[in-house]
């Protein structure tokens, strides 16, 4: 046999392994049993909010209660212990102060107020009890760094709550903890094209932005930026292995997928037409 065939036959073989790695790594977790179809198609990102009625407030997921609508919305865990529902980082922007979340205290919290108006930040039993099962909750587990310390906190309010819920994140080892801990539990992965960064970080950014971390986490669901709609690993998992997807942010109603994509959508700035 020519030295040549040799060669094309070896090549042939790293790149159908190549193939199958890849393919192993961003595969999704099977829907099958699972009935996605009680979540519904669409989630209000941050409750119904206004100038009134703030992000993540009690206000803004009263009125997506009342509209009949799911919830998106973000959890932190305090410096002593408690879940709260907010989203981000910081407190610059929502509450015009200095520092985090997790370097707070749930008392130095309620002294602070969202944008201006009368409403704190809540507690996640405060946002359980008001909503109460009367409409599905996308729960997004916040979290930059390996620590998944937020998931038994939060996990262990959410199992006493009797409505249905699916949690997500970014922070593909908080997808894991659900994975290996509540099975039970419908677990999305969160990606966007993630830009910038050093290092490690960047690296991270891009394992997650091309799904190979889904061999961590397993995801039922995969929840897109909307600018990964081509995405290659999001394209395969959604056609190939059929997982559920949901595209965020929506902001006008011609941003809409079309009915035959299949995808929900997570919403904010208008109300979409049926």
């Amino acid at each position: 046999m020519p030295p040549y065939v040799w060669v094309l036959c070896i090549a042939g073989g790293v790149l159908l392994l190549t193939a199958v790695i890849y393919l192993y790594m961003i595969k999704p977790a099977s829907v099958k049993g699972v009935n996605m179809a009680k979540y519904g198609k669409k989630f209000a990102h941050r409750g119904l909010w206004d100038a009134d009625s703030p992000e993540n407030s009690l206000a803004a997921f009263k009125k997506a209660v009342d509209a009949g609508y799911g919830i998106e919305f973000d959890i932190h865990k305090t410096s002593d212990g408690h879940v709260v529902v907010f989203h981000d980082d910081t407190l610059t922007r929502m509450c015009g102060v200095e520092g985090k979340i997790e370097q707070k205290t749930l008392a130095e919290l309620r002294e602070l107020r969202l944008k201006g108006t009368d409403q704190q930040i809540p507690t996640l039993q405060e946002m359980l009890a008001l909503v109460d099962g009367r409409v599905p909750l996308l729960v997004e587990l916040k979290g930059e760094d390996v620590s998944t310390a937020l998931c038994p906190v939060a996990n262990e309010i959410l199992s006493a709550y009797k409505g249905d819920y699916m949690v997500e994140s970014f922070n593909p080892l908080l997808v894991r903890w659900y994975k290996k801990h509540r099975p039970d539990v419908v677990r999305g992965q969160l990606f966007c094209n993630l830009n910038g960064g050093k290092g490690y970080k960047k690296a991270v950014y891009y394992l997650i932005t091309a799904l190979l971390t889904n061999v961590l986490a397993r995801p039922h669901f995969l929840a897109r930026g909307q600018d990964s709609a081509r995405n290659p690993s999001f394209l395969i998992g959604k056609h190939l292995f059929r997982a559920p997807s949901y595209v965020w942010t929506v902001r006008a109603q011609d941003q809409i997928p079309s009915p035959e994509s299949g995808e929900g959508i997570i919403f904010e700035g208008f109300i979409p037409k049926d």
